[in-house]
């Protein structure tokens, strides 16, 4: 019966041109950092590099949020210079080719998993239910449009396990060195990525036995894997320590690295949490059980390889669980297996209890349609707190000068002083703020830090949405008291600093 539903070319051609449409949508959005305000840290790289010239071996942020360091990025700058030469070449905004090229790598990903998979399995109806779920992962489906690196750092993984198992399949040596290549695309560009070479290690001593510890092309393998990521960690520790900073890597580390209390019941949550609604959404989750425990023999070898993968995170989750709680992109190198156990699940289904096409399609549905239940509202609509950044960064740059500096106050991300384009301080309101870094910028209380800003200077004060005015309502008395009111409107309101 799944026979006939693998041939049915017209749904594949639909389902595939519908999540095209989808992941190309949200490039146009026009507000950067509505679902991850990280993006707008690769955007004022772009920005400062636009203005002042493109340096590649200087990816430093243009401005900071209070309590952040204006780090040295410990990643290969790759899309960020991308998006540079780009804008400066064809004038195109910052958010629509960060976006857009987000976008490119998830379409490039497609045909190596395809193919990766067809070479594995043989079996192209597992094949293109695999893809179908990867391309409608809410995880896919978000950062596959978002000015991030992790769709970029899948990507080059995707590429590079199809690599290693055409060497597999075909003992070339040069497709061994194209799959390290590739690998080590993937560390320079997502260090957190490390993990997807260590199940490698096993297939290495399948295939060599003992011989894998004086086998020259192993060697060569991890030389060509490392050598570049670990040749610019080493750049950016040095660079950073040279300005008194300290790469993001060993800012990673000193933050969020923390052994004491790993698997609490937040963590639990939050694992679970994601893993349901944005991995492979509730139904993809459930098809994936049936694969652990009816699935048919040939699939098992698979599925233990599968599992290896999830180990090799486990040291990454027991050193750091807060990245796994806050970063939901964390999860995102778990989209493709799991979307292959959910294959697998609807395969073991059909084969264990003989469940007829239309069953099988409703199951396939409901797992596509839970996807744009967790991931269409993220990529296309501005949450109600955002929509006004806009309008008043717009009015902010009509008023003032282009060498002036500005307060921005917008949560705690520099979103709203990124759309200023202007030098300044992104600003939260509440008195005691909980930095983990730059602890020098937090100090005291918001009319202090207003002070200590406006007398390094800042000309400027701006909040893009009054509604946050509850916040502080003595911060807002005091600049009523102390300063002229610029510009306001029923969402924004501008004060001048100066005297």
């Amino acid at each position: 019966m799944i026979k006939s539903f693998q041939c049915t070319k017209i749904f594949w051609i639909a389902a595939f041109a519908f999540t095209a449409a989808l992941h190309l949508a949200g490039i146009f959005q026009p507000f950067l950092g509505n679902f991850a305000q990280h993006q707008t840290d690769y955007a004022t790289v772009v920005q400062r590099w636009l203005a002042e010239g493109i340096h590649p071996l200087d990816p430093v942020m243009r401005f900071i949020a209070e309590g952040k360091n204006r780090l040295f990025m410990g990643d290969i700058p790759l899309n960020i210079t991308i998006t540079a030469f780009t804008c400066k070449l064809t004038g195109l905004s910052i958010e629509m080719v960060g976006r857009g090229l987000s976008a490119m790598f998830f379409f490039l990903s497609i045909y190596p998993l395809y193919r990766l998979l067809q070479l594995v399995f043989k079996d192209q109806t597992l094949t293109l239910l695999t893809v179908l779920f990867y391309s409608f992962s809410p995880l896919t489906m978000i950062y596959g449009q978002a000015f991030l690196l992790e769709m970029t750092a899948l990507s080059f993984g995707i590429f590079a396990y199809y690599f290693y198992f055409r060497w597999w399949y075909q003992n070339s040596t040069v497709l061994l060195l194209v799959s390290a290549f590739f690998f080590s695309l993937m560390l320079g560009t997502r260090i957190y990525y490390a993990p997807l070479i260590l199940p490698l290690a096993l297939l290495f001593l399948k295939r060599f036995g003992w011989k894998s510890f004086i086998q020259w092309r192993i060697y060569l393998f991890l030389l060509i894997v490392l050598f570049a990521p670990v040749s610019w960690q080493a750049y950016a520790k040095h660079f950073a320590n040279l300005h008194g900073d300290q790469s993001s890597l060993e800012d990673n580390l000193r933050v969020f690295v923390s052994l004491a209390s790993v698997l609490n019941l937040k963590f639990l949550a939050a694992f679970t949490h994601i893993s349901f609604t944005k991995i492979v959404t509730p139904a993809g989750f459930i098809l994936a059980l049936p694969a652990l425990f009816i699935a048919p023999k040939y699939f098992r070898k698979s599925i233990q390889f599968v599992f290896l993968i999830f180990l090799s995170f486990l040291p990454l989750v027991l050193m750091a669980p807060r990245k796994f709680i806050e970063f939901e992109y964390y999860y995102l190198p778990f989209v493709p297996v799991f979307s292959l156990l959910a294959a697998i699940g609807i395969k073991s289904l059909e084969k264990f209890f003989q469940i007829s096409l239309i069953k099988i399609s409703l199951l396939v549905i409901a797992t596509v349609l839970l996807s744009l239940r967790y991931s269409v509202a993220p990529v296309l609509i501005v949450p109600d707190e955002d929509r006004f950044v806009l309008e008043a960064a717009k009015k902010v740059r009509e008023i003032a000068p282009r060498d002036s500096r500005v307060i921005a106050s917008h949560g705690s991300g520099t979103s709203f002083l990124f759309y200023t384009d202007r030098d300044g301080w992104a600003f939260e309101l509440p008195e005691n703020i909980r930095g983990v870094r730059n602890l020098g910028d937090i100090q005291g209380s918001a009319i202090e830090r207003l002070e200590r800003f406006r007398s390094q200077g800042a000309v400027y004060f701006a909040l893009a949405d009054k509604r946050q005015m509850s916040q502080n309502p003595a911060f807002f008395d005091y600049l009523k008291s102390r300063y002229k009111l610029a510009a306001e409107s029923p969402h924004y309101l501008i004060y001048s600093l100066e005297k």
